[in-house]
């Protein structure tokens, strides 16, 4: 079993051809409950062969002393006919196991969402590193010597950097981050032309490991998206007034469907089991997972927003607009032109 991306997982098989197995657990207790729902949901579509030969990769992967499950931190695990791959996550989930057409992907759509990538200009008393970064990554980019007592030479190593942000960033908007002392991150800010400065943090030791950086940087970079997801969500009340929103789920559908949703907002925490109709392009619910022809509504609908070229936010249940389910930007379409197209 080989470690993945959301990306790669994204790739590696179409909805609707094959029989995929999606858990997502927070500690390695966590799995034996996870096979048990398995097994629940597809005791009447499989053979206990045929089920024994799809979770075998999973049981494997379980006894792994020293591998990545022995370890109680948040993943998810992926199984499908000659494949099996995992991701370990950024952060806790809702523990889950689905036995559907496509791979359940709601709680890595949070991950692709949160996991944009930033820059990090380190000062260290005769040392400047510039690093870039996002949720699971740290990587360095370029190192700088200078001096803490020639305030000459350290200021042009600051425009240095600036001149090398600006040139290498200045179309992809990257967030910056200073750390280190006050001194140096206030003489840096003096120089900076970098539009997209956004935050500090200082400390005055130099015992303050790359790990720690990379932990508090993703903290405050939590917030800045925060207030991205906050726009988005203020765009929705703005297009509200324009009569180009729906939180009605058969109209959503109706909508993805014929991919006239540019942003749909999905509760991260509730499921909607059930099965779309493609055909009526309506939907049917249920309590829970009946069966592999089953799957979670909100993250079918994900999936196909996704593949007509619109945007999916993942949002916790009190930032959800207007429905605690989901909510759609429909596209630059009138509602007489949706007539005509038969909505």
């Amino acid at each position: 079993m080989k470690q993945i991306s959301p990306k790669e997982l994204w790739q590696v098989v179409s909805p609707g051809t094959q029989t995929c197995l999606s858990i997502y657990i927070n500690k390695k207790t966590d799995l034996t409950t996870a096979l048990e729902e398995i097994r629940r949901v597809s005791e009447t579509e499989m053979t206990q062969d045929q089920l024994n030969h799809l979770i075998a990769p999973i049981e494997d992967f379980y006894t792994l002393v020293d591998g990545p499950i022995a370890e109680d931190r948040p993943m998810g695990i992926f199984v499908t006919n000659n494949f099996s791959g995992y991701c370990s996550l950024p952060f806790n989930t809702k523990v889950i196991a689905t036995v559907a057409k496509s791979f359940h992907f709601k709680p890595l759509i949070k991950w692709m969402q949160q996991d944009r990538s930033y820059l990090v200009v380190h000062f260290e008393e005769k040392m400047i590193m510039l690093y870039e970064a996002n949720l699971s990554s740290f990587k360095l980019q370029e190192t700088f010597e200078t001096s803490s007592i020639k305030n000459n030479i350290k200021k042009q190593t600051f425009e240095k950097i600036n001149e090398l942000i600006e040139k290498k960033h200045k179309r992809g908007e990257l967030p910056l981050i200073l750390v280190g002392s006050q001194a140096n991150c206030n003489a840096y800010k003096k120089i900076s032309s970098y539009k997209f400065l956004i935050e500090e943090f200082f400390y005055e030791k130099n015992d303050y490991s790359l790990a720690k950086i990379h932990q508090r940087t993703k903290t405050i970079l939590a917030g800045y998206f925060s207030k991205i997801d906050n726009q988005n969500i203020k765009k929705y009340w703005i297009e509200k007034a324009r009569d180009k929103t729906t939180s009605n789920l058969d109209e959503i559908v109706q909508y993805s469907l014929k991919g006239m949703i540019k942003n749909i907002f999905i509760n991260e925490n509730m499921n909607l089991w059930g099965k779309i109709n493609y055909h009526t392009a309506r939907c049917e619910f249920y309590k829970s997972q009946k069966d592999t022809e089953d799957d979670d509504i909100l993250d079918d609908l994900a999936e196909i927003v996704l593949l007509h070229g619109g945007s999916v936010t993942v949002l916790p249940a009190h930032k959800m607009p207007d429905s605690l389910a989901a909510a759609a930007i429909i596209r630059n379409y009138s509602r007489e032109q949706e007539t005509r197209m038969g909505l």
